[in-house]
């Protein structure tokens, strides 16, 4: 077993996904970029989603063309099914685990 650790950048997925107001496509892809530039390599750049539920991430297929273009960066996004991702080109499928000791309220 390896003891070396990935950290992930989600901001560009997570941060994005919960707001309201439309955010452009060309300002998203500036946000990654700029987290490219600073030198972050491992990012999930977005999600493909139904895009009545999360209308924010509806350029999913724009924001992951252009994260693929930037050499080194290991792009990932979250799906619900791996199949539209790959066919996209991205080969790193984040899986979460939430566990709690307490039924949530």
């Amino acid at each position: 077993m390896s003891s070396a650790i990935a950290l992930v950048e989600v901001g560009p997925r997570d941060g994005f996904q919960p707001i309201g107001p439309h955010i452009a496509t060309d300002v998203k892809i500036a946000f990654v970029e700029g987290l490219y530039r600073a030198g972050l390599r491992r990012m999930e750049v977005t999600a493909f989603v139904n895009e009545r539920a999360v209308p924010q991430l509806s350029d999913a297929a724009e924001v992951l063309r252009a994260a693929q273009l930037l050499p080194g960066l290991a792009a990932q996004v979250l799906v619900p099914n791996k199949r539209f991702a790959i066919e996209l080109g991205s080969w790193r499928f984040p899986y979460s685990v939430r566990a709690f000791g307490q039924r949530e309220a």
